[in-house]
């Protein structure tokens, strides 16, 4: 009962009590299209992150505001393996801060929604996989002040579960068939209202007192995009300056050998990285997932496994071909000993 008491009153203070800054990895945009409908919701500013790029710049931003700003909240949005470890210790010993993720994209949703927004009358529920409806969603989102969950294979983990944590939830809006029959059932025969919009039907016309605040917050949607879309231009030039070893640096040491290793074969069966890398299989497994969420890896089942290989998005941003990978320094330095 007492651990049962002591979350209720964690989930309530996390409502209450705005954060003064959100905290996302810049390039992880089903990470970035929750935490952004939330800080709409919450007033918050939100910061990007490029792991080994803006690390210190960002700690320096809160070390600013610190000293303007007593008790600073932040929320960072993603697991380590979005947001470094060591990235947040820096950060937890200058503000108070607070962690949410999940695995993967759908339980990241799931977990903000159920800790920091509980109070939702509703829900937007978009497939996880289909990038082209993020940003409907958020229009969504902010015209209904409600969360984003992502589905998977057209249905919702846990759905009762779910839906008994978010009690005050009477509507759910589902964009572009991003839920099967089944499962939108299930949801009516718990007597929630389900509405069914369409790829056309998605954009959102606000009401006329809203009109000023939403048309300054799509401005500021544009001002991150026009950041986004910077970088992918630095990316490209740095790609035909065959620099490719600037694009990995946004991935982490061990994210970076998997990488290397698919790039120098072209592709490999999952089962073997394990022998090649040392890592574990449920590391491997918990790695390569991620990458192909963020369409860096593809994968195809071959028989009891899978062939992974990098996706042509990837190679053409990278400047990495199949067989040509770059190797780190350290492992260089390694085989030349």
């Amino acid at each position: 009962m007492v651990p049962l008491v002591m979350l209720s009153l964690l989930t309530v203070t996390a409502q209450s009590i705005p954060y003064d800054v959100i905290i996302v990895r810049g390039d992880i945009y089903p990470d970035w299209t929750v935490a952004t409908a939330y800080a709409r919701k919450t007033g918050s500013m939100i910061l990007l992150l490029f792991p080994g790029q803006n690390d210190g710049e960002i700690i320096s931003m809160i070390e600013g505001l610190s000293q303007f700003k007593k008790n600073v909240r932040v929320l960072v949005v993603g697991q380590p393996n979005a947001i470094p470890e060591d990235f947040y210790r820096k950060l937890s010993g200058i503000a108070s801060a607070e962690r949410v993720g999940g695995i993967n994209r759908v339980e990241t949703s799931i977990n903000l929604a159920t800790y920091y927004w509980r109070d939702a009358n509703s829900l937007i529920v978009v497939d996880g996989l289909r990038s082209e409806l993020y940003l409907p969603a958020l229009l969504l989102s902010i015209n209904k002040s409600a969360p984003i969950i992502y589905s998977s294979n057209g249905s919702l983990p846990n759905l009762r579960d779910l839906l008994l944590q978010m009690s005050s939830v009477k509507t759910i809006y589902v964009v572009d068939r991003s839920l099967n029959n089944r499962t939108m059932d299930d949801i009516k025969s718990m007597g929630i209202n389900i509405v069914e919009l369409g790829s056309v039907n998605v954009t959102i016309s606000s009401r006329p007192t809203e009109e000023r605040q939403t048309s300054t917050y799509l401005i500021f949607l544009a001002l991150i995009l026009a950041s986004t879309l910077v970088l992918s231009a630095v990316l490209l030039l740095n790609r035909r300056k065959g620099k490719a070893s600037n694009v990995l640096q946004f991935f982490s040491p061990d994210e970076r050998r998997i990488i290397e290793v698919i790039s120098e074969r072209g592709e490999i069966g999952q089962d073997d990285l394990s022998e090649i890398t040392g890592f574990s299989r449920p590391k491997i497994s918990r790695i390569v997932s991620d990458l192909v969420d963020r369409r860096v890896l593809e994968r195809e089942r071959v028989g009891k496994t899978f062939i992974v290989r990098l996706t042509e998005n990837f190679i053409s941003a990278s400047g990495l071909a199949p067989g040509k990978g770059e190797r780190s320094y350290e492992h260089t330095q390694n085989d030349e000993d």
